[in-house]
């Protein structure tokens, strides 16, 4: 036996367990399993030893040995844990082993691939959902209230050399497991603070930027995604590296050539960049009222024809790094909206629906902000945000040639070498490593991320500065800001006062800071002016904010894919809808518990309605299939095209097919069973103790319960029983009248295919301990544990949990057959229609739009106007009906013609105009501006006959629709009372 062992774990059928590729005698291979039998174990090289520990969640269980070696390893004074998805290529890993055994060194680890701090790897989570919200939420107060610091360091964890039986490291592992079982299941969240408790310093195995993933000792593979592709590269790889071995000196360069080619993962960068630079930079056929245009690029492709048609500005008042510039009042408001600076004290103005989420949250039955507006009357009055973030861009800097001359060195110095494409990444990551450094250095408080654009073919490095502490300033009533609701959303004429104001608050530095009464409010670069000249008709108007996603290259296949999986979410969400409205309508205090749920899944749900019909009108699948017939059309004509491009589309074709029915459960179960909430109490619940309890005889149960019952407690604010006890009978009934047999939930007590689902609905809130706080908190106290996590809502999540587990792999497989037709049909596009004008689909960075106040003709002998004016609101009224109740101060206003400043000259008050600019989701609050760079509005939706335009842009029919800024202020002055906000605004007559 050697005193170092190689280490891994096997749980369920999660990884396919590979002999490392390079063996070294002065190691033991070990790998821990527990699973279904499915998962083909391999003992060539590893020792198989059972796991000795019970824990339901898989990842948990090969968190304990991997977490714990000191406990499962104590034979061995060394070990190096190894994630079953890596697989050890070359002997250089080895060498660095045994050279931190020779210095040494107790603890090391591989560098996080993308981050260096755990606040911003929780947000990560919370976004992509990786864990528990309730987890995460948790762990970031936990941080919080340990005075945690920020950037202060991250490993992955996929690869963790340790002296395992120093009394530090024992230590460590201990307090690791401990906060591992009681917090998020992300192990390496709080493996920093464990490391900082502990008082062992960073050390890397790899020198940074070297990781797991980059690094040519090591082979990383998606842990499950593009198994079957993985399994014939490593076949092929053994064959070539055979021939290496084997050939003679004559074909030795041959077969080094084939192996380069086999591995290289952008054989087509070089030739794609060209095509890029050549749609780039190409201003023929530019269409003022189509594309999301990048700013940097603006001087060499846009302003051009931006002046032709009615822009007063050069590009470099709009984008500068050198001085202030338009860009510098524009932010990102939350995750997924735009807003705008309107003066030079921090006041920002935002979409209604785009601060709903935080006014909700504000919200009471004593201080129903959503129902009765609210107006800080003075800075005291403002309210804090948690959680609400707002990000400036500071810079956006091209660094495609830097990278790309960096490539070019690499592989010109590495040529003869077999790992090739290993050190010219390693070169490139380097290049932008420094990159990185020096940007941190020049932009103080900012953070630097690089992205891709034009399908990986053009570089950016882009900063930008965060603020954390965000307030509430005011808001109209719902029955101005949502006025019309669900019945007008997408739709026009349109009369919604769709606004809110917040203001960004900064440390005295003017910097980024966490809420704190000494903070003060922001002081801008530059913030916009407001005119109140109004709109007319083929008036220049342009757009910047922050598009979220577009699929302009989607196929034909991909599309009716989407639809429908479109039409089981439409089915779901009007049952679920249906239910929430009912109870909503009938309590007040249901009506802001659901609030923001029925916002959230209600937009989705009608764009997704509209999106059908346009695709029917608009024959977009009909015009992809054509596109496509020509694109194979123009691929065949050439022998090398036919090589690259040929297969594109049936790899797609393929790739549809091998998802279609496990993407058809996974939808149908993520629309329906998924939405209970009762379920989604008890996981959150029992996920934060379970493990704890499994994990020592000495656990302090109760302290266990109590903290985890302290972190779902906020959840039960916006819950109410009797609501989520419908919508469970009805989306169960959905659930089995919309699968096979073979997907019916299993364990839940009765046969679910011929169980009375009322009948068990009744029983599960009723024997349930997680209804109510107060009925869980009564548990705690009088129950025995294992009753607790034997839950009847954790039996229901488990079954629904197992459905969706059982289809991921077929989905993993069809996403990797996807993703490769994807990249060689679009490089195909790139060739095809070279010279063309070209911009990147929306990715949630800083984009433009240009185009014109412009009506339009949705059909025959229907003509509609380009603004609407509060005759509109008053025609449109109803008092029986929620959505066109008007206020009775704004009935007086409009009676009394009261309009000031801000109507228009024929004596209306204007509400909504509309634009033909190119926006989509994310675009939500962006600011409208005339030729002069001045806010004429907040653009805040779409309408409903061009549904398809992530698909494609329909410029008859697509339009902006976008409140009028003299709607917004007259709201602000005259309704609201709190004109004060006026006087630190730039107004231009």
């Amino acid at each position: 036996m050697n005193e170092t062992v190689i280490y891994t774990c096997i749980t369920g059928d999660y990884d396919v367990l590979t002999d490392p590729v390079a063996v070294d005698p002065e190691f033991d291979y070990v790998c821990f399993v527990k699973n279904s039998g499915k998962s083909p174990v391999k003992t060539g090289v590893w020792k198989i030893r059972q796991l000795d520990f019970n824990a339901k969640d898989p990842a948990v269980l090969s968190r304990y040995p991997k977490i714990n070696p000191h406990i499962t390893l104590p034979e061995y004074r060394y070990s190096v844990w190894i994630d079953g998805n890596i697989t050890i290529e070359d002997e250089y890993f080895y060498r660095v082993i045994k050279e931190k055994i020779k210095t040494g060194t107790i603890y090391s680890g591989m560098k996080h691939w993308a981050r260096d701090c755990a606040y911003e790897e929780i947000e990560e989570c919370l976004n992509a959902r990786l864990d528990s919200r309730t987890r995460l939420i948790k762990t970031l107060v936990f941080l919080k209230r340990h005075n945690f610091p920020k950037h202060y360091g991250m490993y992955e964890n996929n690869v963790i050399f340790r002296c395992h039986q120093n009394e530090r490291i024992i230590r460590f592992d201990n307090l690791w497991w401990e906060v591992y079982t009681g917090y998020t299941h992300r192990d390496q969240i709080l493996h920093p603070y464990c490391l900082k408790e502990c008082g062992l310093p960073f050390d890397y195995l790899l020198t940074p930027p070297f990781c797991a993933r980059n690094h040519w000792s090591l082979k990383y593979a998606d842990h499950t995604a593009g198994r079957k592709f993985y399994w014939h590269r490593n076949i092929l790889n053994k064959k070539l590296n055979s021939l290496i071995k084997n050939s003679s000196e004559n074909n030795f360069m041959y077969v080094c050539t084939l192996y380069r080619i086999f591995n290289k993962k952008n054989t087509m960068k070089k030739f794609l960049c060209a095509v890029a630079a050549l749609c780039v930079f190409s201003p023929a056929g530019l269409k003022a009222d189509e594309g999301m245009w990048m700013l940097p690029l603006l001087e060499k492709m846009n302003i051009k024809v931006m002046q032709e048609e009615g822009c007063r500005l050069d590009a470099d008042q709009i984008y500068s790094i050198n001085h202030s510039s338009l860009k510098d009042a524009i932010v990102q408001f939350g995750g997924g909206c735009t807003g705008e600076i309107i003066s030079d004290e921090g006041l920002l103005v935002t979409n209604h629906h785009c601060g709903y989420a935080s006014i909700q949250q504000l919200s009471s039955v004593e201080h129903d902000y959503l129902t009765d507006g609210y107006w800080a009357m003075n800075r005291s009055e403002e309210l804090p945000c948690e959680g609400l973030t707002v990000t400036f861009l500071e810079n956006m800097t091209d660094v495609t040639a830097i990278v790309s001359k960096a490539e070019k060195a690499a592989r010109k110095q590495y040529r003869d070498s077999l790992n090739i494409e290993d050190l010219v990444k390693k070169a490139v990551l380097d290049k932008e490593q420094e990159l990185r450094k020096q940007a941190e250095g020049d932009y103080p408080h900012c953070r630097v991320v690089f992205e891709s654009f034009y399908n990986e073919n053009v570089r950016y490095m882009i900063v930008y500065k965060t603020f954390r502490d965000i307030r509430f300033v005011g808001a109209p009533p719902s029955s101005i800001g949502k006025f019309g609701a669900d019945t007008d959303n997408w739709m026009w004429p349109r009369h919604t006062g769709d606004f809110s104001m917040f203001r960004v608050y900064a440390g005295k530095d003017n910097n980024p800071a966490d809420y704190s009464p000494d903070n003060v409010p922001y002081t801008p670069k530059q913030h916009l002016a407001i005119s109140l000249k109004g709109v007319q008709e083929g008036d220049y108007t342009m757009i910047m904010g922050y598009p979220g996603r577009t699929n302009r290259f989607f196929t034909s296949p991909e599309l009716k894919n989407l639809l429908d999986k479109q039409d089981i979410a439409i089915a779901a969400r009007t049952i679920r809808q249906d239910i929430m409205m009912e109870d909503m309508l009938a309590d007040p205090k249901v009506k802001i518990q659901y609030a923001n749920k029925y916002a959230g899944s209600s937009n989705g749900w009608k764009k997704w309605i509209g999106m059908k019909q346009a695709f029917a009108k608009l024959d977009i699948i009909g015009r992809a299939e054509q596109e496509e017939a020509d694109f194979t059309q123009w691929a065949n004509e050439n022998g090398k095209r036919q090589k690259k491009y040929g297969n594109a589309l049936e790899t797609i074709r393929e790739g549809i097919n091998a998802g279609y029915n496990a993407n058809r459960i996974y939808t149908t179960t993520l629309e329906s069973v998924y939405r209970i909430e009762l379920p989604g109490f008890a996981v959150s619940f029992n996920n934060s103790v379970k493990t704890a309890l499994n994990a020592t005889e000495n656990t302090d149960t109760l302290a266990a319960f109590q903290d985890a019952m302290a972190a779902i407690a906020p959840l039960y604010k916006d819950y109410s029983v009797s609501t989520d006890i419908k919508e469970a009978k009805a989306m169960l009934e959905f659930y089995r009248n919309n699968v096979e047999a073979a997907y019916y939930l299993k364990g839940i007590g009765p046969d679910f295919g011929t169980m009375d689902i009322g009948s068990y609905v009744n029983s599960l809130f009723e024997n349930s301990i997680f209804t109510s706080e107060e009925k869980l908190a009564e548990a705690i106290k009088t129950m025995e544990p294992s009753k607790i996590l034997k839950d009847p809502a954790l039996m229901l999540a488990k079954s629904y949990s197992d459905v969706i587990m059982s289809v991921l792999p077929e989905i993993s497989y069809s996403d990797s057959l996807l993703a490769a037709g994807r990249k060689a049909y679009t490089a195909g596009q790139l060739e095809w229609k070279k010279g063309e004008p070209s911009y990147p689909d929306a990715n949630f960075t800083m984009r433009l739009t240009y185009g014109h106040v412009k009506g339009y003709s949705p059909k025959d002998a229907v003509i509609y106007k380009h603004y609407t004016t509060l005759d509109g609101v008053m025609e449109k009224e109803d008092p029986d009906n929620w959505e066109f109740v008007v206020p009775e101060k704004l009935k007086e206003l409009w009676k009394n013609r009261d309009f000031g400043q801000y109507g228009s000259s024929d004596g209306k008050m204007p509400v909504a105009f509309l634009s033909n600019n190119d926006i989509t989701g994310g675009n939500s609050g962006s600011p409208v501006l005339n030729a002069d760079g001045q806010l004429i509005g907040l653009a805040f939706d779409g309408n409903w006959e061009s549904m398809s335009s992530d698909i494609m842009f329909e410029p008859d029919l697509q339009r902006c629709i976008n409140v009028d800024i003299r709607y917004v202020l007259f709201i602000v002055d005259k309704f609201g009372g709190a004109g004060y906000l006026l006087d630190e605004m730039t107004i231009l007559n």
